[in-house]
């Protein structure tokens, strides 16, 4: 019962000592048209976004933790 008691006591008081399992990087183009008051003329912007996710993983306890950024 003792042993039960200190094995849940270690996984909730976990300190975290959080690792790097996997790190994906997206990144994407989107263009974005408007028209101008003068004779409509268009104007095309293209904006570059990115996207980062990455998967953390305590080792003492196993909880894991998704960061997106």
């Amino acid at each position: 019962m003792k042993g039960l008691i200190v094995r849940l006591i270690d996984k909730f008081l976990c300190l975290h000592l959080w690792k790097t399992h996997i790190v994906k990087s997206y990144e994407w183009e989107t263009e974005v048209v408007s028209l101008a008051s003068e004779k409509d003329k268009k104007i095309i912007l293209i904006r570059k976004e990115q996207s980062t996710k990455e998967i953390l993983f305590c080792e003492h306890c196993g909880k894991t933790k998704i960061l997106e950024y």
